[in-house]
């Protein structure tokens, strides 16, 4: 059975992981970095938002409908630019700036927002 300290600190742990892999997108030198990088990227959010969601059925929480259309979004607009061959790595890397900034958001208001509610239960 899960505690929602550990629920919490896991999330907060993909976070982590999340940030470093925008940032060594954005570090990246060349094309094959910034590919093997972003494809880590997509996986690491598309897991994270899995994870996240099923935290949110098990708490029954309240914002679950917004927060899965934000994930949604983030998600398609992730598989956008990894099909998107017409892009620089330079044009590339601007576009994960803009993404970062958008995740970065989402994470220190949306999430904080559901770490807030799941450490109101005693267990999970």
């Amino acid at each position: 059975m899960n505690t929602p300290e550990l629920i919490v600190t896991q999330i907060e742990e993909e976070h982590l992981e999340i940030v470093t892999l925008l940032n060594k997108c954005i570090d990246s030198i060349d094309e094959m970095s910034f590919k093997n990088y972003f494809y880590s990227l997509y996986n690491c959010i598309k897991n994270h938002f899995i994870h996240e969601e099923e935290f949110m059925l098990k708490v029954n929480y309240y914002g679950m409908i917004e927060h899965v259309k934000i994930h949604n979004d983030l998600k398609e607009e992730l598989a956008r630019l990894m099909t998107c061959t017409y892009l620089n790595i330079l044009e590339q890397i601007d576009v994960i700036k803009s993404l970062k900034d958008v995740v970065l958001n989402h994470m220190n208001e949306n999430d904080v927002e559901l770490e807030q509610y799941i450490e109101k239960f005693k267990t999970l």
